[in-house]
């Protein structure tokens, strides 16, 4: 019986197997993954405002930057605003909590609820539609004068007849360390003074812009030269002498239902009060009152 060599097909199959392995292709190296990048900070939110409910009605939203016994600083997306206490109902905080101040006016309108269109002009009349944007005029007083009347005017004259007066006479106190500072404000407590035949609609008061309307006899198209001017008492409350400190004018036409618009632009300048031994305002002629008529549709914005 012939052996079996079992030890050479052993040594061929080992050789076989090597030079098909060495024949396969490389196995390529993966790669490490690349560092996961890092996700874009979200952006931070905004902080929900201050909503201060006023007693007429009006709502002003801001953040609440001071405050004191007797007013609030708010700072809102058209400037810093002082409101007195006095003039606050409530004050809706950002985390949502309720602070009530005072009673709302019995004629108060809420602010949801549906405005009231304005009624129509009479036969024969013009209406005059001014809105007021930019600074507020001011002035601080020296406390050592007692007696000084505090009262500003803002006086609206048509060919140099006054046809209307607003008069604030409310001090905004904590403005000016050692000082008395009135700033002439169309909310509550300004007074409303129409020359005979003239109807003076309430101020729509709105961060950044009051509006004033008032109807005056028009029975045609007719030319006129409006004035504003704003007044200090340099008497007494009982004998008053007021004296224009800032005024400006312009031409406007006025027409039986057709509005005529004035937009009025207002820049502190360099106002101040200032001055040693002495303290008394300085530069208040730097304020400026800018003046620009328009015809009605031009500007939807003040449409009455």
């Amino acid at each position: 019986m012939r052996p079996r060599h079992v030890g050479g097909a052993a040594a061929t199959f080992g050789l076989g197997a090597a030079l098909a392995l060495a024949q396969q292709a490389p196995v390529a190296e993966t790669p490490p993954p690349a560092p996961a990048a890092k996700p874009a900070p979200s952006p931070r939110p905004t902080p929900a405002p201050d909503v201060y409910h006023l007693r007429n009605g009006d709502r002003i939203s801001g953040r609440t930057v001071a405050q004191t016994r007797r007013s609030f600083a708010v700072q809102t997306p058209f400037g810093r605003l002082t409101l007195p206490r006095a003039r606050v109902a409530k004050v809706v905080r950002a985390d949502g909590t309720e602070e009530a101040f005072n009673p709302f006016d019995d004629d108060a309108v809420p602010a949801a609820a549906v405005p009231v269109p304005a009624p129509t002009p009479a036969t024969g009349t013009g209406r005059l539609v001014l809105a007021i944007s930019g600074k507020t005029f001011w002035q601080a007083f020296d406390p050592r004068e007692a007696e000084r009347d505090l009262t500003l005017r803002l006086e609206l004259r048509l060919d140099e007849e006054a046809v209307v007066v607003y008069s604030d006479s409310e001090p905004d106190p904590d403005q000016i360390p050692g000082a008395i500072v009135n700033a002439f404000s169309f909310a509550e407590g300004l007074t409303v003074a129409p020359a005979p035949g003239v109807r003076v609609h309430p101020a729509e008061v709105r961060p950044g812009r009051i509006v004033l309307k008032l109807d005056v006899a028009a029975p045609g198209p007719v030319a006129k030269r409006l004035r504003l001017a704003y007044q200090i008492n340099t008497g007494t409350a009982a004998e008053p002498g007021w004296k224009d400190v800032v005024s400006a004018a312009t031409e406007l036409t006025l027409a039986d239902g057709q509005p005529a618009l004035v937009d009025v632009r207002q820049e502190r300048g360099r106002m101040e009060f200032a001055g040693f031994p002495r303290r008394r305002m300085r530069h208040v002629e730097t304020f400026e009152l800018n003046l620009t008529a328009t015809t009605a549709g031009t500007t939807p914005a003040l449409a009455p």
